[in-house]
């Protein structure tokens, strides 16, 4: 008769659960459909939609979406894909989807406009590009930027052109996008950096140079920034906006009717008298002043506020 204390019972039957635990297969992950994806590939895997994928994770389901654009996969498609890989997934009802968003690097507007320079009028530094429309280009997160510039077509006379610019040749998602655009010629003219209102004086802070088209140019545009500096507005001007001399004045510093200091240099003296301003002016302008002592009307040039000059080197002074 055998007989089995209950302390080596226990034990055994331990040793017997432990030996069925181990030889059985691991319990597999269910999968889990996740509800947004990024991906920088060109493919769409079966781990990107769903995490516990397993060994399936690395199997291509789909090509991902152009760069920088996204899609939005349905219940019955992604129930038909995980069951194509091998999954036991099932959606809970035909609301399920998820979202799928390629990123990108982004080739900006001018960007574009450089590389159709370069390649329309290389070297030309008077030019630039203005396309039809405004255009964004993604390409693949670390590839190359530049573009590749096909079917180009340039009407030498009118500066119009066409092309196809295409991006990330390797890249199935990638499209030809059309442009349509013209070469314009540009000139650099100073304008003011920020609104100005008649008696504000323009200083040479208050000037930055702009590039324009050629053909915008109105006739009569002040083209060198002196002609600005010192002088002010005669009506409220906007910034960056086209200038003509008429536009424009020396601000006055002696009214019609001011007391004025008049002051004569001649060879060896210096000569004042008190006058009377009979014409607005400013500084380097020619007035009509009288000199109040001797009622006399002279041409004097104004220096200063409230001060007038008239000198006469070399020559016989005049008769205040």
């Amino acid at each position: 008769m055998v007989l089995f204390s209950f302390p080596r019972l226990l034990a055994g039957l331990a040793a017997i659960s432990w030996f069925c635990a181990s030889a059985m297969p691991a319990r597999a992950e269910a999968p889990v459909l996740r509800p947004a994806i990024t991906v920088n590939d060109a493919n769409l895997r079966i781990g990107d939609l769903f995490a516990g994928s397993g060994t399936h994770a690395g199997e291509i389901v789909a090509a991902a979406p152009a760069p920088g654009t996204r899609i939005v996969l349905d219940a019955s498609w992604l129930a038909a894909t995980a069951q194509a890989h091998g999954l036991a997934w099932q959606p809970e009802s035909d609301a399920v989807t998820t979202e799928v968003t390629r990123t990108a690097s982004i080739i900006d507007q001018n960007e574009i406009n450089r590389q159709l320079l370069a390649v329309i009028a290389p070297g030309n530094s008077d030019a630039k590009i203005s396309l039809d429309a405004r255009v964004k280009l993604y390409v693949p997160v670390g590839t190359d930027t530049k573009l590749a510039i096909e079917n180009l077509q340039v009407d030498p006379m009118s500066g119009r052109f066409n092309a196809d610019l295409r991006t990330a040749a390797g890249d199935s998602a990638s499209e030809p996008v059309h442009v349509a655009g013209r070469l314009v010629n540009v000139i650099q003219i100073p304008t003011l950096t920020r609104p100005m209102l008649p008696g504000e004086v323009i200083r040479a802070t208050d000037i930055a140079w702009i590039a324009v088209d050629i053909g915008r140019l109105p006739a009569g545009q002040v083209m060198d920034a002196r002609d600005l500096i010192g002088r002010t507005p005669r009506r409220p001007i906007r910034a960056q906006e086209f200038l003509r001399p008429v536009d424009l004045e020396v601000p006055v510093l002696v009214h019609r009717n001011d007391a004025v200091l008049i002051v004569l240099e001649a060879p060896g003296m210096t000569l004042t008298a008190q006058g009377k301003a009979l014409d607005d002016g400013g500084r380097g302008e020619m007035i009509r002043v009288v000199n109040i002592q001797s009622n006399r009307t002279i041409d004097v040039t104004v220096e200063a506020a409230g001060q007038v000059g008239l000198a006469a080197p070399g020559a016989p002074p005049p008769v205040l």
